[in-house]
């Protein structure tokens, strides 16, 4: 393809003018916008690969197109050629991939149960309802642990008093795999020990990698508040982590990595407007972050964070705080920074002002403890929470909002 409009343009140069050569130059623009969209509609393909095809069969001929008017303009086109062939070549001799050496794994997961991935705009994916899973992990020092999983009728984790109520406050936990209980049981994540100290229930709105992007598609729901929960007065709390900021406004990493249908949404609107996937929501990133992918692999820790916008973020914020200030009469909401380097890191990047504006009150785990060998699954390969820190992080929650809260009393 690459070769044959190289072919086609030098003749161009020869037997065209510059108009046309602008006309071609835009229909190849459209061309290659087109298959960015059409590749998203090809069923049974993981986004990483659709960007891929997208990107390798449409943007070099348009830079080859581009260098071919540009060559009419003899040191423009010298720069674009120089480029693309540069792109091109790499491209052909990238062989080398850095992403197989990783650590490894610690343990092995044997999996039973009916619990399924099922797939919405709202949420990207999630586990289906009523569903019951066990996990079997078998760590290599020969340990081995049961996790037990289960969903309610609304795909939320069962954590503790599922039909306890009491005052008419009905108390939330959002967030993603720590919230969610990534490693651990039902009966052993923090918003199991909300519940337990708090004696009534907490709904879990979290899954492993969500972030506030999931919330705000959640309360987006037409009919949420009035069916899932119908409460006039409203707890909520969130476990923040610095990875959201990239989960919600699509970062390199979290567009090359996480799940082909993870949500984006334009929170200016209400109710917020989806836009489509991290992949489809932006056209720079679909042509930048594939390029940077093949260059220097997708794990290259100097391009993470690229895409990250802290004031998406916020924006999330303001528009969950002001979604549940609209339907109810009486709220209390919760930011809680993540106990040891994660919590340190969001200090790093926002300050407690800053969070704070968005109508959060912000809870400062971050001295709790360290996410040690004791505190997480393993220190290196997996840092969710084990079950004693967990635990010790529900109960220092429930305490801190016990302090503020005039909801409980």
């Amino acid at each position: 393809m690459i070769l044959f409009i190289s072919m086609f343009g030098f003749v161009l140069i020869r037997t065209t003018n510059k108009a046309h050569s602008l006309v071609i130059v835009v229909l190849a623009c459209i061309l290659h916008f087109a298959a960015y969209k059409v590749t998203f509609l090809m069923p049974g393909m993981e986004a990483n690969s659709k960007v891929s095809i997208a990107f390798w069969t449409g943007f070099y001929p348009l830079f080859v197109v581009l260098g071919v008017f540009a060559m009419r303009f003899v040191y423009v086109g010298i720069i674009i050629s120089t480029v693309s062939l540069f792109f091109l070549g790499f491209y052909i001799v990238s062989t080398f991939n850095p992403d197989q050496f990783g650590g490894v794994s610690p343990y092995h997961d044997q999996v039973e149960g009916n619990c399924k991935i099922i797939i919405r705009d709202d949420v990207g994916y999630m586990l289906n309802a009523n569903c019951n899973r066990v996990i079997t992990r078998k760590f290599v020092d020969g340990n081995v642990q049961k996790i037990h999983i289960s969903t309610d009728e609304y795909a939320r984790r069962r954590v503790g008093l599922m039909n306890s109520n009491e005052g008419g406050t009905a108390i939330l936990a959002i967030g993603g795999s720590r919230t969610w209980g990534d490693g651990v049981s039902d009966n052993e994540s923090y918003p199991h020990w909300l519940s337990e100290t708090f004696n009534r229930a907490v709904y879990v709105y979290a899954f492993s990698g969500w972030s506030p992007a999931q919330t705000v598609g959640i309360f987006s729901r037409k009919n949420f508040w009035e069916t899932e929960i119908n409460t006039d007065n409203l707890i909520l709390v969130y476990l923040a982590i610095p990875g959201h900021i990239g989960r919600v406004s699509g970062s390199f990493k979290h567009v090359m990595q996480y799940h082909a249908n993870y949500p984006k949404f334009n929170v200016s609107s209400v109710p917020a407007k989806y836009v489509g996937t991290l992949g489809q929501s932006s056209y720079w990133k679909f042509l930048a972050f594939p390029a940077i992918n093949k260059i220097f692999g997708k794990r290259n820790q100097y391009f993470y964070h690229l895409g990250r916008s802290r004031r998406d973020y916020l924006e999330h914020l303001t528009y969950i705080a002001q979604n549940v200030a609209k339907n109810h009469q009486r709220y209390e909401l919760y930011l809680v920074l993540h106990p040891g380097e994660f919590g340190k890191t969001m200090l790093d990047l926002l300050d407690v002002e800053s969070l704070g504006k968005t109508g959060f009150t912000v809870i400062d785990a971050s001295d709790l403890f360290e996410l040690d060998s004791l505190m997480t699954i393993d220190p290196k390969y997996d840092t969710h929470l084990s079950p004693h820190a967990n635990k010790i992080l529900g109960t220092y929650i429930a305490e801190e909002v016990k302090k503020r809260s005039s909801l409980l009393q």
